[in-house]
């Protein structure tokens, strides 16, 4: 095995057991507590690092072996995949983005939602707020390629992150997404989901989850599948 998947993974393994150890203390801090104003600390603290362990434990549960062709793959949409966009997605389509790992888009394919992280899981991870999800606009899709889409995470030792591309609803979400905020998504909503973007390697499962939560398998796409697509339309 890899030195970087040896390393990452007794790093996730030694925080597991850390962020437990701390859950337990606070629950005991809480339990022996009588002042309101101390349980809402702990209480908070305990939401936070639960949360944290959840995360901790997906990690490790998607950690693999980093494979060349993937690397090389991955680095082609840092370097260029943001000029592209810029370049071939259409101006009226007011598009918008929203990248996440690829164990929280399990989550948000089952749920059919894409929900603030405040609806979701009770504590700020972004710029949104309760009822607000955060997005980027063609013109500043690299925010979410670079902060959120597990691109380069962790030495490509996990798979590559998700890129949601969302429909706005009407001109006044076109024009909060420019202010990198749009309200929660009901993905039951066909008009809503434009595609589903991932590396080659997450295409059976991205497609399985769709499946098995009836939405529509056709919109996941490889990130250069997605962008042929308009490039084609340019070249005719």
């Amino acid at each position: 095995m890899s030195d970087e998947y040896l390393k990452n993974k007794k790093n996730y393994e030694r925080l597991e057991k850390s962020v437990s150890e701390d859950i337990k203390k606070y629950e005991e801090l809480l339990n022996n507590e009588s002042n309101e104003f101390k349980k809402r600390i702990y209480k908070g603290t305990i939401i936070r690092r639960k949360n944290y362990l959840k995360d901790i434990k997906n990690i490790l549960n998607n950690l693999r072996e980093p494979m060349i062709e993937d690397i090389e793959y991955r680095k082609n949409i840092m370097e260029n995949y943001a000029s592209d966009i810029e370049k071939y997605v259409p101006e009226d389509l007011h598009l918008c983005f929203h990248g996440c790992p690829i164990y929280t888009a399990k989550e948000i394919i089952e749920t059919k939602s894409l929900s603030s992280s405040v609806d979701r899981i009770g504590t700020e991870t972004s710029y949104d707020t309760t009822d607000q999800v955060s997005v980027t606009t063609k013109d500043t899709i690299i925010t979410t390629l670079d902060g959120y889409s597990d691109i380069h995470s962790l030495n490509y030792t996990i798979p590559c992150g998700v890129v949601f591309v969302i429909n706005p609803k009407d001109e006044s979400e076109i024009q909060s997404s420019k202010g990198m905020i749009i309200a929660n998504v009901d993905l039951n909503d066909k008009n809503r989901l434009y595609a589903i973007l991932s590396t080659p390697e997450n295409m059976d499962k991205l497609k399985d989850w769709c499946n098995n939560s009836n939405l529509d398998s056709n919109l996941v796409k490889t990130f250069d599948q997605f962008i042929n697509q308009f490039k084609n339309i340019n070249i005719k």
